[in-house]
Parts: structure tokens; sequence; C-alpha cells
């Protein structure tokens, strides 16, 4: 479960802040 929260984090990080 951790890895997959982990595994969202570094794709969605990135996302977030080309979003923001």
């Amino acid at each position: 479960f951790k890895d997959k929260l982990e595994e969202f984090f570094k794709k969605g990080s990135p996302v977030l802040l080309s979003i923001a």
C-alpha cells in the first residue's frame, strides 16, 4: 500500500506543480 502511495506522489507531484 505504501509503495502505491509513494508511486502516486512521485507521479502526481510534477502534475500538481505544473497546474499550480
